[in-house]
């Protein structure tokens, strides 16, 4: 009987997961097509859909939804939310900069949504992270006997991942009108900045011991990563 139990859950997870995978190739590669070839301020005004979307498939693929996952969430909002506000209003930490009006509702200058952005990129980066330690033969088990040097190696990795994401996506992005630096320079300290914020959240991931078996994570960082790097080559 458990194991029939079993076999439904692992079918329905597998469903859920492929067609998780269907809706971001298509967003992605209809928003990719859409920009070079047809009405790039267009495509561009649906990114808030993208970015909700892909949140909740994140959610969708979660196999251990709780409390601690939810909170986790919200700690990651809000040290992506107040991050910003410190940067957008004071140029700390990332530089003067401003936001445009295609991420959609402001509060205190910051695009709400962009906190949503910051759990999805640092957590699929945190999965990212345990999946290619794991390759190298580290223990990042999420049991009570995890080595605190694997956990420190695994956010060190997660925040380099995410850094190196954002470096991919800021062209593009400022080209986009999504924000606009100073200047018209992107800093190498927003770099320093996404790196030791990326590393604190991860931190947090840590602590919270979320799962690292979410699949769809680290497919959702690469068909992003390679999405801004298509725009960041043919979009002119």
């Amino acid at each position: 009987m458990q194991h029939a139990s079993n076999k439904i859950r692992d079918n329905k997870n597998s469903r859920i997961f492929f067609l998780s995978i269907f809706l971001l190739l298509l967003i992605h590669v209809a928003g990719g097509i859409g920009m070079i070839y047809f009405d790039t301020s267009l495509f561009a005004k649906a990114t808030p859909i993208n970015l909700l979307v892909m949140f909740f498939l994140i959610l969708w693929n979660q196999e251990d939804l709780n409390n601690r996952f939810y909170l986790a969430i919200l700690i990651a909002f809000l040290i992506g939310f107040l991050s910003e506000v410190a940067g957008v209003n004071g140029g700390f930490l990332f530089g003067h900069y401003s936001y445009g009006n295609i991420l959609g509702f402001k509060l205190m200058r910051v695009p709400v949504l962009i906190s949503l952005n910051w759990f999805a990129v640092v957590y699929s980066s945190y999965v990212t992270a345990s999946l290619m330690l794991r390759f190298l033969g580290y223990d990042i088990s999420n049991s009570a006997v995890v080595k605190l040097q694997s956990l420190i190696v695994q956010c060190l990795l997660a925040a380099s991942i995410a850094t190196f994401f954002d470096w991919l996506m800021e062209p593009t992005a400022v080209q986009l009108g999504f924000w606009a630096w100073e200047n018209e320079i992107i800093p190498l300290f927003n770099f320093i900045s996404w790196f030791g914020i990326s590393f604190f959240i991860s931190v947090v991931f840590a602590c919270f011991r979320l799962s690292n078996s979410n699949r769809f994570a680290p497919i959702l960082l690469v068909v992003q990563s390679i999405f801004f790097l298509f725009l960041r080559i043919f979009l002119k």
